[in-house]
Order: structure tokens, then sequence, then C-alpha cells
């Protein structure tokens, strides 16, 4: 899969992708790659997941972006991070699949 953010020009994927990982890192104090990741497996609520770009993600509404930060991953979602409120802090130690170069 070609790396993508939805709901967003793909002129301005890459710049869009910054900007999210500067603003986690502003709010979080955490050092935050430039990875771009496509999925990652994790528990959320209890239950042992897949977090998917361009698919929904529970009640949160579809995956904007995923980032890896040292202190564990970022998730971006409609209603997390992206609309309104918080993004996501999952732990550390899911499986991470990139997309494709």
């Amino acid at each position: 899969m070609k790396f993508f953010i939805p709901a967003t020009d793909s002129k301005n994927y890459e710049a869009t992708h910054a900007e999210l990982i500067t603003r986690s890192s502003a709010a979080t104090g955490w050092k935050v790659s430039s990875r771009q990741i496509y999925s990652v497996n994790c528990v959320y609520e209890g239950l042992v997941t897949v977090a998917t770009v361009g698919k929904k993600f529970g009640y949160d509404g579809v995956v904007h972006a995923i980032l890896e930060a040292d202190e564990g991953t970022i998730l971006f979602t409609e209603k997390r991070g992206i609309l309104s409120g918080e993004p996501i802090h999952l732990g550390k130690g899911g499986m991470i699949k990139d997309f494709d170069d």
C-alpha cells in the first residue's frame, strides 16, 4: 500500500504527516519518528485489534495516521486527534506494518 492520509490531498500527505509529528511531540514531549506506518496490532479497551490507516477503528472513526514514539504508538482518528480531542496513546510492543516505499 502506498502512503496516504485519508481526506487529505495527495500533494499534502508529507506536510500533514510532518504537522502531526510536530503536534504529537509538542503535546507529549516524546520523540516521534517520521516512520510512515500503515497498521499496528494493539490492545485497545481490553480487546486485541488492528488499527489500519483508512479503516474504521471502533467508535473513534477512520484512522488517519499512526505514529511511533519513544513511549508508544500514537493513533489519530476522526474523533480522536483530527476533528476533536486528543489522539489515542497506545502502549509499546504492537506489531507495526509500514506503508510500501
